[in-house]
């Protein structure tokens, strides 16, 4: 880039930013020489502060950046996955099989976020005649930091809900107090939540011996589950509700495949 003539005020790092975009920069390049920018302003006792014009041409060339790039897309989970996991850890009965097993079910069954399910205690699962409630203390969603609810059904034809979480309960010899999905298993440290770090390395290990798709994440349950309900006809409000989602974004989660063979095949299905 052309040397800047008037050291780094406003309108030499709006030109700065003008060369960046015909240059093609990357969104992660321009934010290192943001950074770069900033510490020299401050060390020089500069105001730090930018003006409405310069963050409008950075914002435009990063936009422009993540436009161009392809999005890797996280699979959606099937149930299959949800059994080969609960199996795996039915086979060897490890403890850190059970948290990975039991907590793909809550997510995939209960439509829910990894992150606001690894904080529930044990005594925020109420287990009902026919149906289990899960009180969840904060979630993404919940601005005020009011807490919510969510409910399951005990399970059906296909998989027993309930049946498989008394008996990680039991396995894991939780009690009230206890992190429903705890961090250690020592005695007295069942009351810590695990992390997102240990989950996923615990599932990016399941995933390399029961050979699942590489793209699978913990995000993938709670796709997967709207997926398959989308599929089912389950109503798009209904889905809404259950996931907490306060926006349409809800329906970036309801993929189809193949849209065109499942619409010909339901017309061709109907009699008039």
């Amino acid at each position: 880039m052309r040397k800047c003539s008037k050291g780094l005020d406003e309108g030499a790092r709006c030109l700065l930013w003008t060369e960046a975009r015909e240059s093609k920069l990357s969104t992660g390049m321009i934010r290192g020489i943001s950074a770069v920018i900033a510490m020299v302003r401050e060390a020089m006792g500069e105001d730090a502060g930018v003006s409405g014009r310069e963050r409008m041409i950075k914002k435009s060339i990063m936009k422009e950046d993540n436009l161009k790039k392809k999005k890797k897309s996280r699979k959606a989970a099937v149930a299959e996955d949800v059994f080969k996991l609960v199996e795996e850890a039915r086979r060897t009965g490890r403890k850190a099989d059970w948290i990975v097993a039991a907590m793909a079910v809550v997510c995939y069954y209960g439509c829910r976020r990894q992150a606001d399910v690894r904080m529930v205690k044990v005594e925020d699962v109420l287990l009902m005649d026919g149906e289990i409630k899960f009180y969840l203390r904060r979630h993404k969603t919940d601005e005020l930091n009011e807490g919510s609810s969510f409910s399951v059904v005990e399970g059906g034809r296909g998989f027993n809900i309930k049946e498989c979480l008394v008996e990680y309960m039991a396995r894991m010899g939780l009690r009230a107090g206890d992190a429903l999905f705890p961090k250690s298993l020592e005695k007295g440290n069942k009351k810590v939540s695990t992390t997102y770090g240990m989950m996923y390395q615990a599932l990016e290990d399941l995933k390399q011996r029961l050979s699942l798709d590489v793209s699978l994440t913990w995000h993938s349950f709670r796709k997967g589950s709207a997926t398959k309900g989308n599929r089912l006809g389950v109503r798009r409000t209904v889905l809404q509700g259950a996931g907490k989602w306060k926006s349409s974004v809800v329906d970036t989660y309801c993929v189809e495949t193949d849209p065109g063979c499942i619409l010909s095949q339901a017309l061709a299905d109907c009699e008039n």
